[in-house]
């Protein structure tokens, strides 16, 4: 495994037939560098990461129910090992977007909670089907919440009432989906929220996109 191209501490693993498996850990002082690791003939997984927050095993990453997706920086690989020699260039990719919730109105008297279908990569790094929640804490009108890769448009922004329980969702995944947002990129993009609760309205602007969108939702 080459790591010449990573500038930062990572684990990394090897998995292959026979329920071979081997695991270590590269500090900034061993980079960069490359890795020899000797495994049974057959197709093997490789994987490399960082900032995942003690959640990863050897079968993938899960969320817990409540917290938000670890700032993850992730390389899976599937390489053919039947040869006496294979390589894999390993590359770290921002398995997260950061979403930041802006309110209208710092005077906001609700809870925020964002709601969705995936909570967490498997082995190869797609996204792992399941129920994923977190609250939202917003301060001075301001909240923020890493998501993990979507693979569809479920996601939505809940907001709580302390008297009167859920009292509107907002369809996110769906909104997102409208602009063209890429899930699949290698590396996924960061992008603003501004939610005007009062009128129904979301606007979402993605970093380094020149266009701001903006739906009004009919309640």
């Amino acid at each position: 495994m080459d790591f010449s191209g990573v500038d930062t501490s990572v684990v990394y693993d090897v998995a292959a037939a026979g329920g071979f498996m081997f695991k270590d850990t590269l500090s900034m002082a061993d980079l960069p560098c490359s890795r020899l690791v000797e495994v049974p003939r057959s197709v093997s997984s490789c994987r490399a990461w960082c900032g995942d927050g003690g959640m990863m095993s050897d079968d993938g990453m899960l969320i817990p129910s409540g917290t938000e997706c670890p700032p993850i920086y992730m390389h899976c690989s599937t390489v053919d090992t039947e040869g006496e020699l294979a390589y894999d260039f390993v590359q770290l990719r921002k398995c997260f977007c950061r979403m930041t919730v802006v309110l209208t109105k710092e005077e906001f008297p609700f809870r925020l909670g964002l709601r969705g279908n995936v909570c967490g990569y498997d082995r190869q790094g797609r996204p792992l089907a399941g129920d994923f929640y977190c609250p939202i804490e917003h301060v001075d009108g301001i909240a923020a919440v890493n998501v993990p890769r979507q693979s569809d448009a479920t996601l939505v922004l809940e907001v709580w009432s302390e008297d009167y329980g859920l009292v509107k969702v907002f369809s996110l995944g769906e909104y997102v989906d409208m602009i063209s947002y890429d899930w699949n990129a290698p590396d996924l993009e960061d992008m603003t929220v501004y939610m005007d609760y009062a009128h129904s309205r979301i606007t979402i602007s993605v970093e380094q996109w020149d266009k701001e969108y903006i739906f009004d939702i009919t309640v």
